[in-house]
């Protein structure tokens, strides 16, 4: 019996000693800050330049300007539209369709489209307003965007007295083929 207590105290004993220098090993984390960073932004500002927009007639065309600032930290692509309404609803808003669209990327203005387009079809900012080689707006850039409209020829009389509202909505993308276009 003797025998089995000594045989225990030793296993109990070689257990402690065991854990004990188990238990008085030292250990420690140490934090170091790496930095990090900021992600880009696409933004921009969209302005309207005031224009004498009175007295069109029908087979009269109208000027509308503005322009379009990078206020974000990378380049983008840029295409717009533009959102049309007459002061009676019930009045057809393709009676004033685009003549024109011309861009002034900073060198003087440069044809987008001369030929009659829907007001409410998408531009695209590019040397055939197509979506391909699109142009790219830089931090700190702005255009200016001329859209010359004409009243229909056609118009009758409904529209005597009436006023038509011109939106620009436009759109940016950071650069690069594989970059969706936002929606909505």
């Amino acid at each position: 019996m003797r025998r089995k207590t000594l045989i225990a105290a030793s296993v109990f004993t070689l257990f402690a000693v065991s854990v004990g220098t188990v238990m008085a090993y030292f250990t420690f984390i140490k934090r170091a800050p790496l930095g990090g960073f900021e992600t880009a932004s696409t933004d921009v500002i969209v302005s309207a330049v005031e224009v004498d927009g009175q007295n069109i007639i029908p087979g009269g065309t109208q000027q509308f300007l503005y322009t379009i600032e990078n206020v974000g930290t990378v380049p983008v692509h840029v295409k717009s539209q533009l959102e049309t309404m007459w002061s009676d609803p019930l009045l057809d808003p393709n009676a004033v369709s685009g003549v024109s669209l011309a861009v002034d990327t900073g060198s003087g203005f440069q044809t987008v489209y001369d030929f009659p387009f829907a007001l409410d079809g998408e531009f695209f900012f590019s040397e055939f307003g197509m979506e391909d080689a699109l142009w790219e707006l830089s931090p700190g850039q702005s255009w200016t965007v001329q859209v010359e409209t004409m009243l229909d020829e056609s118009v009758g009389l409904e529209y005597m007295m009436q006023s038509f509202d011109v939106e620009a909505v436009v759109a940016v993308k950071e650069t690069g083929d594989q970059v969706p276009w936002p929606t909505n």
